[in-house]
């Protein structure tokens, strides 16, 4: 399965990437789990969130699981006035072409207030406090312009990784059936 975990900083991403990692492994113990990690873009849009998937198939007891992927790029350049390659278009192909790998996104919502005081508290080497709102509000419209199969949840959400794998897995099965792929593995 390929999820996506998307939401601003300090909504909690992190702890659910490992819990969904950890329910994984438990689950499956046979199957490969990966966690990756997206930070600020070196390269173009295309090279970082398409070709690192290309050899990625649904279905074949491969999990990826993403802290973070495409949708920040819709939100980083205008908090921190820097340029970005990802048009509407590149937008749109990316989004294509992780429809074709199954990609489920969830989108991780926190009240602003607890996202301000994690920020404070922990502290953060790039996001400030006062950044947390529009940093928030920037990820709710980039997951409304997402096309993916999707949800929006809250990390103190009981059962979410159970949930969210399971949601992840009917994502998975829907590609593997548009790719015509043998949905019996």
């Amino acid at each position: 399965m390929l999820l996506l975990v998307e939401g601003g900083d300090g909504t909690g991403k992190s702890t659910l990437v490992g819990d969904v990692t950890d329910t994984l492994r438990e689950m499956y113990p046979g199957d490969t789990v990966e966690v990756w990690r997206k930070g600020p873009p070196k390269s173009h849009p295309i090279e970082e969130y398409v070709t690192p998937l290309l050899s990625y198939q649904p279905g074949r007891r491969h999990h990826i699981i993403c802290d973070r992927w495409h949708i920040g790029e819709l939100v980083y350049p205008k908090i921190f006035g820097r340029t970005s390659q990802f048009d509407a278009e590149t937008f749109a192909y990316v989004e294509s072409f992780l429809k074709s790998r199954g990609a489920y996104l969830s989108y991780i919502q926190r009240d602003h207030v607890d996202v301000i005081n994690t920020l404070t508290t922990r502290g953060d080497d790039l996001v400030i406090a006062e950044q947390a709102i529009p940093i928030l509000l920037a990820f709710q419209r980039g997951y409304r312009a997402s096309t993916l199969t999707k949800s929006t949840s809250h990390v103190m959400q009981p059962d979410l990784a159970k949930w969210l794998i399971a949601e992840a897995a009917r994502a998975e099965l829907k590609a593997k059936t548009y790719n015509n792929e043998d949905t019996r593995t």
